[in-house]
Order: structure tokens, then sequence, then C-alpha cells
């Protein structure tokens, strides 16, 4: 995801080719749906006033789900009108891809290719390459040739996900409780604060999937305050927001507690405030 945005983003040693094209961030995860009025779920929806063109893009691990193929295979202009922040969306045009990491094996490019047919972008340690043809001739042209990225890729974008591990969410979450919470001396906060301080998209983000990480995080604050905040959180009666309870240096002590031993757990690097 990173990578993906970060090439609409003029992020310092990466490149920005979707950028010079005109394309930005239309939605994170957006939900519409295809022609069989079937719900579709994508990883990002880019659009170029420029090129009047919405790029959707899966990403992808090693596996492949064939009914999501046929899902996507199904996705229609009119699918799109409603969704995109196009400033003329009757007149767009638009090309689907699937990235990934990490090549993939004949019989799952075979699947894909029947059932779906759309660009696979890959992205190795220093460059992007692609297989099958976009429809739109200047992707076509960006894409043709190996794009090099050196090995410095933008990693703050898109912090975590609502599917990554506990701790990787849970770290991202303290980290913005000093940064924000305490910094600012802010006695009562919510999820939605939260979020909206740790990913920088996240307005970009489409409405139904904002629940759900708002869900996820006061979850896991709530783990924490069950576990080791009960005395410097409680959750406000019939209201999804947290009070503070103690001075505000007695809760940062807490939390960088908290976020070194998460650091111990996810061997991930900490930036203390």
């Amino acid at each position: 995801m990173n990578k993906l945005i970060g090439l609409a983003k003029n992020a310092p040693g990466w490149p920005s080719v979707l950028k010079e094209l005109g394309y930005s961030v239309d939605y994170i995860e957006p939900s519409f749906r295809n022609g069989d009025g079937k719900k579709v779920n994508p990883d990002i929806l880019f659009s170029s006033n420029k090129l009047r063109h919405c790029l959707i893009v899966e990403c992808k691990s090693h596996t492949i789900e064939e009914e999501q193929l046929i899902r996507y295979s199904t996705i229609t202009k009119e699918g799109l009108t409603d969704k995109t922040k196009l400033k003329e969306p009757k007149m767009l045009t638009f090309d689907g891809c699937l990235a990934m990491n990490e090549d993939l094996n004949n019989l799952q490019k075979k699947l894909i290719n029947e059932k779906l047919g759309w660009p696979l972008l890959f992205f190795s340690n220093n460059s992007i390459s692609k297989e099958n043809t976009f429809k739109n001739t200047h992707l076509e042209k960006i894409f043709k040739k190996p794009i090099l990225t050196g090995n410095n890729p933008p990693t703050h974008y898109f912090p975590f996900s609502e599917k990554d591990d506990h701790a990787i969410i849970a770290m991202s979450i303290f980290q913005q409780i000093i940064s924000t919470v305490i910094k600012d001396r802010i006695v009562e906060f919510d999820s939605e604060l939260i979020l909206s301080k740790s990913h920088p998209f996240w307005d970009s983000f489409d409405a139904s999937k904002k629940g759900e990480y708002k869900v996820k995080v006061d979850v896991i604050i709530g783990e924490f305050q069950k576990k080791d905040l009960s005395e410097y959180l409680e959750k406000i009666k019939g209201h999804n927001t947290w009070r503070i309870t103690k001075p505000l240096d007695k809760l940062a002590k807490e939390c960088n507690r908290i976020v070194d031993d998460l650091s111990q757990q996810t061997r991930l690097p900490v930036a203390k405030k």
C-alpha cells in the first residue's frame, strides 16, 4: 500500500510516475457494486482529472482467490461513477491491476489471465515490473519497461491495516496517544481522533471501512485499559470516548512502557515522543 500510494506522491527517493500523470488517491478500500450487483472492495482507487481515468488496485500476496477475480471482472464504469472524485465522472475510463511484492507461479498467472486479464505489477527490492497490458496508453507507456525504485520505499502513508497483528496496531495507537493526546493535553479522546492522526489518508478511507477501523482501535485500547491502564483510562458510559483519569505525565510513562514492550514483540523501531 505504501509503495503504491508513494507513486502518486512526491516521496523522497521514490518514483512519482502516477503523480506525473495527474493521479491522486480517491479512496482507500472503497466499497461499490460491480455489474452483477455484487460488492467489490479493492485496496486503492486512484483517479486523474488530467486523463479522466481511474485506476483500481488490489494488493495481493501469494493467495489468489478465483471468486474475487470473477467479481472484479464485472466492474463497470457505471459502478465507479458514484464513487470516484473525478470532476467529470460520466466521462471516465478505467483500468484495474493487481500489485504484489513477489512473482506468481504459472498456474496463478493463468488463473488471473483467464478470469480477469488485469495487468500485474511486481514490486521487487529495487524495481517495479509489469505483465499484461493497460488499456490506458499513458499507463502502459510508463510501466512498459521496469521502473527503478531504489530500496527505500515510503512507509508512513499507510502505517497499518485492520488485519495487521494487534501488537503492530497497538504500537501505532499508543505512539499516537503519546504524541497527540498527551502532548496537546487532551483529557478525552476517541478512536476517530487517533486514526485521523495515525493515517495520513484517513479522509480517503471508505465510510464502511472507517467503522471497522474504529471498532478495532476501541477493542485494542479496551484490552490494554483492562490489563495495564485501569487506573489511567476509563470508557465514558454510553459513548465511544475515553477519559484520562490520572495526571498526563503518569499516563505518558505507562504508554511509553507499553510501546517499548510492543517494540520488543514486533521488532519494529520505536520513535519516542
